[in-house]
């Protein structure tokens, strides 16, 4: 399947998130979820920083670590940068919890 986004081109690649050459990934049970038989912390890392971009809410409520990741992607106005990984939560909102959430998502 190929997707035409913009002027971009974007091909589906078959074998996940460590299909593309120089990623790397793992999956545990972390305890968001209670069955522990589920997966439901991930880590992506390059092998060394790559370009990275993200689409966040415009919602003024948003959660830690949706504030926190869109200013480590220069800003809601900029919204790409360098990445050296991605932190993948399942099972856990992490929304409405003020001072303490944000010190977590940094």
């Amino acid at each position: 399947m190929n997707i035409e986004l913009f002027d971009i081109k974007i091909r589906a690649v078959e074998g996940g998130v460590t299909a593309a050459a120089g990623f790397k990934a793992t999956g545990i049970h972390a305890g968001f979820r209670k069955n522990p038989e589920r997966l439901d912390y991930a880590l992506v890392v390059p092998d060394k920083p790559c370009p990275g971009a993200g689409v966040f809410t415009t919602n003024r409520f948003c959660a830690a670590p949706v504030q926190v990741s869109r200013a480590n992607l220069g800003g809601a106005d900029k919204g790409y940068g360098v990445i050296a990984g991605v932190s993948v939560n399942s099972g856990n909102a992490n929304a409405a919890t003020g001072e303490t959430g944000l010190a977590c998502a940094r």
